[in-house]
């Protein structure tokens, strides 16, 4: 099984849980459509984004989604103003960090005009 909780007090919460015997949701089109990865990456700011922030990032997200090999398996949106979600489902692990990282660099690059190199925890 595996537990999640994400929380930015008064902001977002995230809570789920995942059990290797539930088929249904492992397997069902609602579910993980019978994907055994399931990757999110979310940007968290302490003082609201603009809105023309907010979409100028997730329109850029829409952009690399597009040119993605899942594309049809992943999807962007702002639940708060504060906060933007990447959500992925892929067959392999390798496919989900590979979008990952390229959305980490659109982020830091469209919100704070940063370049940077990937964490050392990304690091192969």
């Amino acid at each position: 099984s595996f537990t999640q909780h994400l929380e930015i007090p008064g902001i977002w919460l995230e809570q789920g849980r995942l059990l290797a015997q539930d088929a249904r949701l492992l397997d069902g089109p609602l579910g993980l459509a019978g994907h055994r990865c399931l990757a999110t990456l979310f940007f968290a700011v302490g003082q609201p984004l603009t809105r023309t922030r907010r979409e100028q990032a997730l329109v850029q997200m829409h952009e690399l989604l597009q040119a993605c090999k899942l594309r049809e398996s992943a999807g962007v949106t702002s639940p708060h103003e504060q906060v933007l979600v990447l959500r992925v489902l892929a067959p392999l692990v390798e496919p989900a960090m590979q979008l990952l990282q390229a959305a980490r660099l659109v982020w830091r690059e469209t919100l704070w005009g940063l370049h940077s190199p990937a964490p050392r925890i990304w690091a192969t």
